[in-house]
């Protein structure tokens, strides 16, 4: 048995759904399970609480006593429909809120049309509202035109300018081939003064060593002129000695006829040496004479040669200058020309993206102005559609009221036979006959009324803006 104060028993007892339900109940809260335990934890406070109308079963299962959980639900119900009525009063206040503020809209919404179908009912027979529904297209077409002029005349311009800037592109191109040809014929030019300077350069190479080579032949030509000039002098120092020896011998001589025969021996060897000595003096001073006019010749022939290789040198050294300066000139030239030329290149790629520009734009504007013809042509027929759809809902709006006016007059007379017979005294019969019959023409007669109301104004507006809509 079950006891208020302790509720210890076997491990299993009391209604098992009930010890489910409040172990998932549990579970749920987190109340009674640590992280990674199997058992219950189960705190002072709440078996102090349990303790009232509760039973716990082992260690594992918690079971209440019969009532309590019924009334904890009751409790959990009677909060909970608390916060549902408030939270269910709160969306039908929101929903009737926006449903209210959706019918005052639609009611101003009606309120407008029906404004605007009395204004255009008043002013439809009116002759200067026909005029503007008349008048209104046509200026309208008129815009159109000029719209479609003022887009004609900017295209013109537009191609005036993009043959401007053709012609523009045409004389950079020309004057761009010219610098080209002529920045090549430079190019040839400064080669051939490369060339030509460079063959300059050999020769005067060759001539200075020729130049060094002659000296060199002048000063061999110096040295043996001066050993000419020595052997010379001791030849002449050797005749000389001789003239001496002679002259001793001579007087010798001439003692010796004083003394004997023998000094005509004497005498014939001394002129025969005088003779070889006058023989070798003659030839070595006509040597010497040849040999001194061929060092004058060689010496004025060689100085001749190098005052000639001087002034070339000189002249080719002047041609070299000026070879350069004009090599420097050239290749300044060049450059000028190679920037002139860079610039011509960037402002033909500049006349070139404002030509691609120009066709694009050009192009644009042509298409605009073929989709605004088509626009035109299409609103054009479907103006011609509308206008005819207009009349027909004219002639059908005429006769809506036409008979409309019958069914009035139909009724003011069955309201006057009604009167009649009501002051006549008519039969009950007739009275509800012509109740009848008044009754159906005031509802046939309301219900084309507010079909009319309703149907006709707003499709002849619409069929007004769409005939406003073609521009």
């Amino acid at each position: 048995m079950w006891s208020d104060k302790s509720a210890v028993c076997s491990p299993w007892s009391g209604n098992a759904s009930v010890a489910a339900s409040v172990r998932n109940s549990a579970q749920i809260l987190n109340l009674f399970y640590g992280e990674g335990q199997e058992d219950f934890v189960v705190p002072q406070p709440i078996l102090g609480l349990l303790t009232i109308g509760c039973a716990i079963a082992c260690v594992r299962i918690i079971l209440f006593r019969s009532g309590v959980l019924s009334d904890l639900e009751a409790k959990r119900d009677v909060l909970l429909s608390d916060r549902i009525i408030q939270l269910q009063a709160f969306c039908r206040g929101y929903l009737a809120r926006k449903k209210m503020s959706q019918r005052r809209v639609q009611e101003l919404a009606v309120r407008c049309i029906q404004r605007n179908v009395k204004a255009f009912l008043a002013v439809r027979d009116w002759p200067w509202w026909r005029l503007l529904v008349r008048v209104t297209p046509l200026l309208n077409v008129h815009r159109t035109e000029e719209q479609l002029k003022t887009a004609n005349e900017e295209l013109l311009m537009l191609r005036a300018k993009l043959e401007k800037i053709e012609c523009d592109r045409s004389e950079v191109k020309a004057e761009n081939q010219k610098l080209e040809a002529k920045l090549s014929e430079l190019t040839v030019d400064l080669a051939e003064e490369r060339s030509t300077a460079h063959i300059a350069t050999e020769r005067l190479e060759a001539e200075t060593a020729e130049r060094l080579k002659l000296e060199k032949e002048l000063g061999d030509q110096a040295n043996k002129v001066k050993n000419l000039q020595e052997t010379t002098e001791k030849l002449e120092m050797e005749l000389i000695c001789a003239k001496s020896d002679l002259n001793g011998i001579s007087e010798d001589e001439d003692a010796e006829n004083e003394d004997g025969v023998g000094g005509g021996v004497y005498k014939l060897k001394y002129e025969r040496v005088a003779r070889e000595l006058e023989f070798t003096k003659r030839r070595l001073h006509t040597q010497h004479e040849h040999d001194l006019e061929q060092l004058v010749g060689l010496k004025k022939h060689l100085e001749m040669k190098l005052s000639d290789a001087y002034e070339e040198v000189v002249e080719q050294r002047q041609v070299v200058g000026q070879w350069k300066r004009k090599a420097q000139k050239m290749t300044n030239e060049m450059n000028d020309l190679r920037l002139l030329l860079e610039e011509q290149n960037a402002r033909n790629n500049l006349l070139e993206k404002k030509q691609r520009k120009f066709d694009a734009e050009c192009q644009s504007l042509q298409d605009a102005a073929r989709q605004e013809r088509q626009a035109k042509e299409r609103y054009g027929r479907e103006k011609d559609v509308l206008q005819a759809e207009k009349f027909t809902l004219e002639q059908t709006l005429a006769d809506t009221r036409l008979d409309l006016d019958l069914k009035e007059e139909k009724l003011a007379s069955l309201q006057r036979e009604l009167e009649e017979m009501t002051f006549g005294g008519g039969t009950e019969e007739e009275f509800a006959q012509l109740r009848r019959s008044k009754n159906e023409t005031e509802r046939r007669a309301k219900e084309q009324e507010e079909g009319l109301v309703r149907d006709g104004p707003v499709r002849y507006r619409w069929l007004e803006q769409s005939s406003f809509a073609w521009r």
